[in-house]
């Protein structure tokens, strides 16, 4: 718009200077015709009249022509000497301008091949990326098909371990009664067990209850907690009865004397008494109850072995039974991190396909640049 302006302005200076040249030329012309015809007229009617007179007449005539002549050839003269001026001046300029398009072109054409180059590097960086994003997701998805496998691994147990205890048991049977005080002021029955036991024990723990926190100041650092050993079974559980008794307890001047009522029926209460007791200790054996001792143990291994699986996810394992926060369970973390992952890698491969056609559209525009710097 500011050129076209310019233009339009230039022509109609330059209209004007040549309407105001013509002018000149013909009051030029004029005077150049006014004073040979005074010069002629002086000479041929003039002088024959009165010579002086005439000589005189056309001096004066031809002097006071030549004030309009002479300011004629002086515009005349201004003009054309300012015109050639400016037409240079012109020509300088529009040097000028041309050169800064070609400098605003070449500054144009680096920008274009900067931001092609940046484009370039990106979409390399981000490929870089995905490939790392795609390593991982081997991983995870290898660990979450592995997961089965470890859940019967620690199903299996991860410690076997062969115990052997002996257990006495001893329970008031009856209430205190009076005795005739010949033999024992008052008395009782109680019963008396002692098992042995001899366990091949298997223990683990388990997997879904194993919680997992990520750390939200260092998310490459990963929480464990809940792991809870667990009684797996045994793979033989034999117990053998040392004694199963029915005694009385009587007591005289509160001394205590033992008897071993050997009756069918105390017998049989015995016996009773001792598969209560083997109950028990089953009961409490499968909760874990009777093998605590073996917590500590069972806890170092599920931490080796949780470590051993989490490896391939390139974390910093850390454990803490007391840590507070958002907790998963380990199926869901990992369920949790392909879902991320995924995610990561859809908007990286979009915006690799975005600086792609970016790239093919500069690579475009600098081509026709190009050709027009040429041109």
């Amino acid at each position: 718009m500011e050129n076209f302006l310019m233009s339009v302005s230039m022509f109609f200076y330059r209209v004007q200077d040549k309407v105001s040249m013509t002018m000149s030329f013909f009051v030029m012309a004029a005077c150049i015709i006014g004073i040979v015809l005074v010069l002629f007229f002086a000479s041929t009617k003039l002088r024959k009249i009165n010579a002086v007179l005439a000589i005189v007449l056309s001096t004066a005539l031809s002097c006071i022509l030549m004030i309009p002549l002479m300011t004629a050839f002086n515009s005349f003269v201004n003009k054309k000497v300012v015109n050639e001026v400016t037409d240079s001046q012109l020509a300088e300029i529009e040097a000028r301008k041309a050169q800064i398009k070609l400098l605003a072109a070449n500054q144009e054409l680096k920008e274009k091949e900067k931001e092609i180059l940046d484009n370039k590097i990106n979409m390399q960086k981000q490929s870089i990326e995905i490939s790392g994003l795609e390593d991982s997701l081997r991983v995870l998805q290898n660990t979450q098909l592995n997961m089965q496998s470890f859940k019967e691994i620690l199903e299996l147990g991860l410690l076997e371990a062969n115990l052997k205890q002996t257990n006495l048991y001893r329970k008031q049977l009856s209430g205190i009664s009076t005795g005739m005080g010949l033999k024992a002021d008052q008395y009782y029955d109680e019963g008396l067990v002692i098992l042995t036991h001899d366990i091949d024990a298997k223990f683990g723990v388990d997997l879904k209850k194993i919680k997992i926190t990520v750390s939200k100041d260092f998310p490459n650092i990963l929480w464990i907690k809940d792991i809870q050993p667990k009684f797996l079974g045994a793979s033989k559980n034999k117990h053998v009865k040392e004694v199963a008794e029915i005694r009385r307890v009587d007591i005289k001047n509160n001394i205590k004397t033992y008897n071993i009522l050997n009756g069918q029926s105390e017998v049989k209460k015995a016996n009773q008494y001792a598969d209560l007791c083997e109950q028990e200790y089953q009961t409490r054996l499968s909760q874990g109850l009777e093998t605590n001792f073996m917590n500590d143990a069972i806890l170092k291994l599920a931490e080796n072995f949780i470590k051993l699986i989490l490896s391939p996810l390139k974390k910093e394992i850390r454990f803490d039974s007391g840590l507070d926060g958002d907790t998963m369970s380990l199926e869901d973390y990992i369920e949790t991190e392909l879902k991320e992952i995924q995610a990561k890698r859809l908007e990286l491969e979009d915006s690799n396909k975005t600086f792609d056609a970016e790239t093919q559209t500069k690579e475009k525009e600098l081509e026709n640049l190009k050709s027009k710097i040429g041109n």
